[in-house]
């Protein structure tokens, strides 16, 4: 959920939402299956260690890795938003931060999970070269950067407007607006893709130096289009400062 404040919006209305609740979010299902799945060619995720969620929300993510034996750590851009994790699911510390700034030491968490995250720019007006090398300085080197991001397809691109002179856009990379959300809460909001699993790949193989895992869900839920890029990418040297 970090960064996805739509630009005409305030970010903390993500928070009454949170309260809102009457029962806790359960973790997302890929990523479920991605630490706890026995498939034979996912790669070998560490099981213990530093882990931050980022773009954490409502915490249930982070309360899940916790829950596996992970030392988890959420991450999102305010503190109303984060005390809805921080009421529900304590069992993880929770700081303030965003894509482009993590306030976390470089070289310091084993696997960093950027869930629906780190695709999400209105908040901060970046790119993913921006947000990549931020998430590259805070993982160890052999560590692993663990992320979702919607395929051009998904619904959320529905009726949206591509934004051509994105600043710092690459080849291979798709800036959207977003014009319309079956819930309302991401209009006007700037959600990045990429035309194709090679597109994806390449970019974060630059980006992180290391081994890279493409993988993909796509499915149609009651009308609605769910499909995802998920990628596991191994750091390699020459972290950012």
């Amino acid at each position: 959920m970090l960064d996805s404040i739509s630009t005409e919006s305030d970010p903390d209305d993500y928070a009454k939402l949170f309260e809102a609740r009457t029962r806790p979010a359960l973790p997302a299902e890929g990523l479920v299956r991605l630490f706890l799945g026995d498939y034979p060619n996912r790669p070998g995720l560490p099981k213990t260690g530093k882990v931050l969620d980022l773009g954490c929300g409502d915490g249930r993510n982070t309360s899940f890795l916790a829950s596996i034996g992970f030392d988890a750590v959420g991450v999102d851009v305010s503190n109303p938003i984060l005390h809805y994790a921080r009421t529900h699911h304590g069992e993880a510390e929770y700081l303030v931060g965003s894509s482009s700034n993590i306030p976390i030491e470089k070289n310091s968490v084993e696997v960093l999970v950027a869930w629906n995250s780190i695709n999400y720019f209105g908040h901060d007006n970046a790119n993913f070269s921006k947000h990549f090398g931020e998430v590259k300085r805070v993982v160890r080197v052999g560590g692993y950067v663990v992320m979702s991001v919607p395929m051009r397809r998904n619904f959320i691109f529905d009726n949206s407007s591509r934004v051509h002179d994105w600043p710092g856009s690459r080849p291979g990379e798709e800036y959207m607006r977003i014009e319309s959300d079956p819930w309302g809460h991401r209009v006007g909001e700037i959600i990045g893709s990429f035309s194709s699993e090679e597109a994806i790949k390449t970019s974060a193989s630059e980006a992180f130096g290391g081994d890279v895992w493409v993988s993909s869900t796509v499915s149609d839920w009651f009308g609605l289009d769910y499909s995802w890029f998920v990628v596991v990418a191994q750091v390699g040297g020459n972290q950012g400062v």
